[in-house]
């Protein structure tokens, strides 16, 4: 552990510069701010998300199912309730187009409708996104190293966290320790010795 470098993150007010970038009235900022504001708030790894299903989401339970997830692993995920209606939005675009998908997110574009979402595609408009925002850098697992802090700093549940994420090994887990405490130290910065 002492080796690996600690993971870059987000805070809320760069998730928000980055959400402003999105423009909804066209289709692909509708997708992309449901795509975005999932990953960032389920921590989901962006194959995972790529995978979903629209029949593996309960936005009214508000959970969702990753299915052979990393290491070919299931795991239940809920989602605050705020996302419920960016959700909603994107399924209901799709509808209103006539777009059929198993797929949650899917392509749009004449010829490809309907079709997986492949990672690289997503990677690519975080990317640019970020660049709008002022975020240099960003990545998928940005997001998720994001979500997994924030959930850390919430509670302090590592067992918890781990099942959320989908680590098989608590020691994957402990990172979200360090990054908690690299914040701690930060809050102490100005700090006055007695």
């Amino acid at each position: 552990m002492a080796n690996k470098t600690l993971p870059e993150i987000i805070d809320r007010q760069q998730a928000d510069q980055l959400f402003k970038q999105i423009n909804t009235r066209y289709i692909r900022g509708k997708r992309n701010l449901a795509i975005f504001k999932l990953m960032l708030n389920t921590g989901l790894r962006v194959a995972e998300l790529c995978n979903l299903k629209t029949k593996d989401i309960d936005t009214d339970k508000q959970f969702l199912k990753v299915k052979n997830g990393k290491g070919s692993r299931d795991r239940l995920v809920p989602f605050p309730a705020d996302l419920k209606s960016y959700i909603q939005d994107w399924i209901n675009e799709k509808a209103k187009r006539g777009i059929e998908s198993k797929y949650l997110f899917c392509a749009y574009s004449k010829g490809q409708e309907g079709k997986k979402l492949i990672p690289r595609y997503i990677q690519i408009a975080l990317k640019q996104y970020g660049k709008r925002a002022g975020i240099e850098q960003l990545h998928p697992h940005t997001l998720r190293h994001s979500y997994g802090t924030a959930i850390y700093q919430t509670d302090h549940d590592l067992e918890g966290l781990r099942m959320l994420l989908g680590h098989a090994n608590i020691q994957t887990t402990q990172i979200y320790i360090n990054l908690s405490m690299t914040d701690l130290k930060a809050t102490i910065a100005n700090f006055t010795a007695f």
